[in-house]
C-alpha cells in the first residue's frame, strides 16, 4: 500500500475514534480542512512536522499515523496476526497454555 494512503487512513480512523470533524481537527492541527482532506484521501504528502501536528491534535504518538492497520476486511484471525496479539499456536499473547487433564 503507497504510504500517504496508509497515512490517510490512519488520520481518518484516528479523527473519527476522537469524535472530530475534519473541521474541528484541521482547527486543532492549525491546518486548513482542506489539507487535512488531502491527507485522509491519500493525495497529499505530509512532512514529519505536519505529522507531528497532527498526532498532537489527535493525542497519539507520530508513529501510530505510519502503523500498518490491517483491513476491517481482513478476518479476525489475519488482524489478530498483523498486530501480533497471538504467539505461533494461535493463543492469545501472556496467555499460559490450557491444562488437560485433572
Amino acid at each position: 500500500m503507497d504510504i500517504r494512503k496508509r497515512v490517510g487512513e490512519n488520520v481518518r480512523r484516528l479523527r473519527v475514534e476522537a469524535g472530530l470533524s475534519q473541521e474541528q481537527f484541521a482547527f486543532e492541527a492549525d491546518m486548513h480542512r482542506t489539507y487535512v482532506s488531502g491527507v485522509e484521501r491519500g493525495i497529499r504528502n505530509p512532512t514529519v512536522t505536519v505529522l507531528e501536528r497532527m498526532a498532537k491534535a489527535l493525542k497519539v504518538k507520530p508513529e501510530s499515523l505510519l502503523a500498518y492497520t490491517p483491513p476491517i476486511s481482513a478476518s479476525r484471525h489475519e488482524r489478530t496476526l498483523a498486530l501480533g496479539l497471538t504467539t505461533e499456536v494461535g493463543r492469545p499473547t501472556g496467555v499460559p497454555p490450557a491444562k488437560h487433564g485433572r
